[in-house]
């Protein structure tokens, strides 16, 4: 009887470690917060992006979050080389990032963009005040990006907003500033690459590493995660109560209340023979 009293409690105190630990599915981060010989460091992986076309797009003047954010002009992008190993055959994904458009005009401006032509996989860019998005999931195209559009995002020229793409294997949802603004069935089992190699590199700011459909502004604290994160967890990075490098479970609170709950229910049974 001992062990089984003992045995709850410990579910509960490994679960509320957990709750405040790194997650191992946060496969991209860059803070932007420093340069070196133009080089942004991944502090979550293995995807360190380079200045193109050359070093000086770190800006410590105008940041979210932190000490800086990447500055792109319109003819700038962050080559993060080849993100496949990562970014394909996944059944989840989310993108998360602070923007500040310096101009809102109509016209292809990317946020993200890993792909080429017939080569797709995932693309998040800005359309004047709107986001598109495009995908290649389950062996499909799903959509051009001018199909899967938001329609009242009102992006602002020269603000910071919070935007988020998250994709659980059915739909892929935009979020701004923690809020939803519409969703897109996508149901076709995993994140892929269309056509053969050679795959192209991703960029920050740009339709792929070689440039194109440039984004021009700011942009700081960039995620992505091979998973789904929860509508709550949006909000939390929106809000700044969550950074994402440390991100609570959506489970942990179920399994510290169980944990707790049978903890006190063994304990009861115990005291009462």
């Amino acid at each position: 009887m001992k062990m089984k009293t003992l045995f709850f409690p410990i579910i509960t105190i490994f679960a509320l470690g957990y709750a405040t630990g790194v997650r191992g599915a946060l496969i991209v981060y860059h803070e932007f917060e420093s340069e070196t010989a133009g080089v942004f460091t991944d502090t979550a992986g293995s995807f360190d992006g380079t200045s193109e076309p050359s070093a000086g797009l770190l800006d410590t003047g105008t940041k979210k979050i932190g000490s800086g954010s990447a500055s792109l002009n319109g003819s700038a992008h962050i080559d993060l080389g080849n993100t496949d190993s990562s970014l394909t055959g996944i059944s989840g994904f989310t993108l998360s990032t602070w923007i500040r458009p310096t101009n809102t005009s109509s016209g292809d401006r990317t946020i993200f963009g890993n792909t080429d032509t017939n080569k797709a996989s995932v693309i998040l860019r800005m359309d004047g005040s709107e986001l598109e998005l495009g995908m290649f999931t389950g062996g499909n195209w799903n959509g051009s990006p001018n199909v899967n559009k938001t329609s009242g995002a009102g992006l602002a020229a020269n603000t910071w907003t919070h935007i988020a793409l998250v994709w659980d294997g059915d739909y892929a949802t935009i979020y701004t500033d923690g809020t939803f603004e519409k969703s897109f069935n996508m149901a076709n089992g995993t994140l892929d690459r269309q056509g053969v190699a050679p795959a192209p590199s991703a960029a920050i700011g740009a339709f792929n590493g070689d440039g194109a459909q440039y984004f021009i502004g700011h942009i700081d604290d960039f995620a992505i995660w091979d998973e789904a994160l929860t509508s709550t967890q949006i909000m939390g990075l929106a809000n700044e109560t969550l950074t994402p490098s440390v991100i609570p479970e959506p489970s942990t609170a179920l399994l510290v209340v169980g944990g707790l709950f049978a903890s006190l229910l063994f304990s009861r049974k115990r005291t009462s023979k």
